[in-house]
């Protein structure tokens, strides 16, 4: 655990670098970590590793619950499951349809954004 630890903070720090070299920011949330003055001073390298470390173990916990979501929902629903495997352009459509069907707002409805807005529905499940 330890080493998985440090290889993420070592990924980080190279990140950090990386982007504080290229001094060209970009619209993500790193570089806006790299730009937050509270104080008058910027975030240090600990900081900041905490904040993408932290986002980075948050993103993998959301990941695990929509995916176990996938499954009980096909698992309880067959039909829908064989039609997944036998088109899977209808993923995206299957996971807003899975994430209504067990009641997890999913990352969209967390953030406020309507799935309708990127036209998620369209599919009909």
């Amino acid at each position: 655990m330890r080493r998985h630890r440090e290889e993420l903070l070592r990924y980080a720090s190279e990140l950090i670098r990386s982007r504080r070299e290229d001094h060209s920011p970009g619209p993500d949330l790193l570089d806006r970590l790299l730009g937050v003055r509270p104080g008058g001073r910027g975030l240090s390298e600990t900081e900041i590793q905490g904040q993408v470390a932290g986002l980075f173990i948050a993103g993998t916990e959301t990941t695990a619950a929509a995916l176990g979501c996938a499954m009980v929902h096909g698992a309880a629903n067959p039909r829908e499951w064989a039609r997944l495997r036998e088109e899977p352009g209808v993923a995206a459509d299957y996971v807003a349809k899975t994430f209504r069907a067990r009641g997890y707002g999913g990352p969209t409805r967390t953030l406020g954004v309507s799935r309708a807005r990127y036209g998620i529905y369209r599919f009909g499940f």
